[in-house]
């Protein structure tokens, strides 16, 4: 860099921590190459969502989204996972950006029949179909998700054996790993232990 010598410089090789810091610099001078590759190793995915709106039209945060995709479906893929997002009134500002993040990275790491799908859940939960065509749309859609006030977990309980039953599921393509997102901000959903293994759950 101190030597303008941009075409040398190894993109793929950049720490994600400094690309994001001179994605600007580096796009000025030498924009198509940086295209490449480019590390999101260091960087938090609701990190990258929120740069989708820098001033590069989230060029470098769709890259990196790709890299972390990428990078973590070679290391392993989830099988029967879905993401359980909580869409209280509680969950603003920055717990928002957390789990639209979250939501979208495991949608995308799952397999059939739940990949690029969602649960959310506060008095009435919903499964979602992440809706758009790039990063930025399925954001987008997920942002404008209806809210309610309350979190009403044991409904999400409810919810799923409802989609199994409706959708005649396979015992093989159920749930088996729900990833939650939220506050913990819960209405009551059981009195005790007993209660549930009364239940047989």
């Amino acid at each position: 860099m101190g030597t303008s010598d941009w075409q040398s410089l190894p993109y793929d090789r950049v720490a994600s921590v400094a690309m994001k810091t001179y994605k600007e610099i580096f796009s000025n001078h030498d924009e198509e190459r940086e295209k490449t590759k480019i590390a999101a190793g260091a960087l938090l995915p609701h990190w990258i969502i929120r740069d989708l709106e820098g001033r590069d039209g989230g060029q470098v945060a769709k890259l990196q989204w790709k890299r972390m995709v990428d990078d973590l479906k070679k290391k392993w893929s989830l099988t029967n996972c879905i993401a359980i997002s909580d869409v209280s009134g509680s969950m603003a500002g920055e717990p928002l950006e957390v789990y639209v993040a979250l939501g979208l990275l495991l949608s995308e790491l799952s397999q059939e029949p739940w990949k690029r799908k969602m649960i959310t859940f506060s008095n009435n939960p919903e499964l979602h179909f992440f809706k758009g065509k790039d990063l930025r749309s399925k954001t987008s859609f997920v942002k404008r998700i209806a809210w309610g006030k309350n979190t009403d977990f044991q409904k999400v309980f409810d919810f799923i054996l409802k989609v199994v039953v409706d959708g005649r599921l396979k015992q093989e393509d159920m749930i088996k790993r729900g990833f939650v997102f939220s506050d913990m901000e819960f209405d009551q959903t059981s009195c005790s232990l007993k209660e549930w293994l009364g239940n047989g759950l």
